[in-house]
């Protein structure tokens, strides 16, 4: 009899041993599905949100990039479709069909209302710094993303934070119409007519120059010719310089014009200005620090739903 009790208090205590493995390994696979169910809500929030950001800059036409202290921008000028009208479609298409029932996007204003996609300002603006890469718009003519002037601004108090300024501009439907880029052609690329300087050209010493901007400037075009801006350093000042380039349309028109302006303090760094001219451009904003970020002024939020996974962040 006592040996039957020992038996049976054995089943019972094996019995206990095995009922508290399998809750604690119930409980451990519950946490490791659990963990791996956050895991991957978390990749899904950043994909969306990476994904959508991308297109974003596709429809503009734009690619940015941070590189240690460097700002870079690709673009083309100007548009070839209506940018703001395109966004706004973009954004009922994410509503409409990209939206899952787990993921949910949305578009806001930098206070956090929610926003029409296609109302996103055409301005990018390097932070905290403060310094904007934009198109100006003219109304009732044409919206800022017909993207027909490129300006780069900055406030005099963050103006120092610009080392240097390397700037490509490709023409792909003007040829340069000047020597030495067209040993035709009957003036110089920076010859009479096309420089008006600022108060000086910091006198090739750009240590005593009050506002220095240094500067490194290439043009070419769809026939392969290319020149160097000789300037390398404007010192900002009212009125300012502009370098009228001197290009021309195989058509013979006098209907297409580039100008690139330099100044004034405050807040303009360089202006390029086009008529009728299609280009491609490469900007590379060197600053003095790697401590900055690139922004479009609205912010992309992609959020797991029943998770407490966002990402809500500027484009």
């Amino acid at each position: 009899m006592a040996k039957g009790f020992v038996i049976a208090i054995t089943i019972v205590l094996i019995l206990v041993v095995m009922l508290l493995y399998t809750q604690n390994f119930a409980a451990k696979q519950t946490s490791d599905l659990s963990g791996i169910a956050q895991l991957l809500a978390g990749e899904k929030v950043a994909h969306a949100w990476s994904d959508v950001r991308d297109d974003i800059r596709r429809a503009a036409n734009l690619i940015i990039e941070k590189i240690n202290n460097s700002a870079n921008f690709y673009d083309s000028l100007p548009a070839k479709n209506r940018v703001s009208d395109y966004l706004h479609n973009y954004g009922l298409f994410i509503q409409t069909y990209y939206e899952t029932p787990d993921i949910d996007i949305n578009f806001l204003t930098p206070g956090g209302q929610p926003m029409d996609l296609g109302d996103i300002p055409a301005v990018i603006t390097i932070l905290p710094q403060n310094i904007q890469y934009y198109y100006p718009s003219k109304p009732p003519e044409y919206d800022a993303w017909a993207k027909r002037e490129l300006f780069i601004n900055s406030s005099v108090e963050n103006y120092s934070a610009i080392k240097d300024v390397i700037m490509s501009l490709n023409f792909s439907n003007v040829y340069l119409d000047c020597k030495p880029a067209n040993p035709g052609a009957s003036k110089d690329c920076e010859g009479p007519g096309t420089k008006t300087p600022a108060k000086t050209w910091c006198n090739q010493n750009p240590t005593t120059a009050t506002y220095p901007l240094f500067i490194n400037i290439s043009l070419s075009d769809y026939l392969g010719r290319s020149y160097n801006f000789s300037e390398r350093c404007a010192e900002l000042d009212n009125p300012g310089a502009v370098w009228n380039v001197p290009v021309a349309h195989p058509s013979g028109s006098s209907d297409y014009w580039v100008k690139i302006s330099f100044g004034v303090i405050p807040p303009r760094v360089i202006n390029v200005e086009l008529h009728n001219v299609e280009v491609n451009t490469s900007t590379s904003l060197i600053l003095n620090t790697s401590d900055f970020y690139i922004s479009y002024l609205a912010d992309l939020g992609a959020e797991a739903v029943g998770y407490n996974i966002s990402r809500i962040d500027r484009v």
